[in-house]
């Protein structure tokens, strides 16, 4: 298969993501998802497919809303008269900001 078209499906996503969220390193995950396929040459990804998914999730959408929130927090501490409220959807974007 061409890189272009190696793909995670969402299911290798969530199973990925729940193996990391208990420890398990992504080299490990890897080697189980190729022993469940029979070998490395019969996975729709490769490894660095694995890495990037990681680091989109790590990174993504939740970073930016983080930093928003945060330099208000820092903006009500020095000024008593700020007012500010948020809601966040549920993909951890900002949805609304007052």
């Amino acid at each position: 298969m061409l890189p272009a078209h190696m793909k995670m499906n969402e299911y290798e996503k969530y199973q990925m993501e729940t193996m990391s969220k208990y420890g398990i390193s992504t080299l490990r995950i890897y080697g189980y998802f190729a022993a469940q396929a029979g070998g490395n040459e019969n996975l729709s990804f490769l490894r660095r497919d694995m890495y990037n998914e990681q680091f989109k999730e790590r990174g993504s959408n939740m970073s930016d809303v983080k930093d928003a929130i945060d330099f208000l927090k820092g903006m009500r501490i020095m000024d008593d008269m700020m007012y500010w409220r948020h809601t966040i959807k549920e993909d951890k974007m900002i949805r609304r900001l007052f």
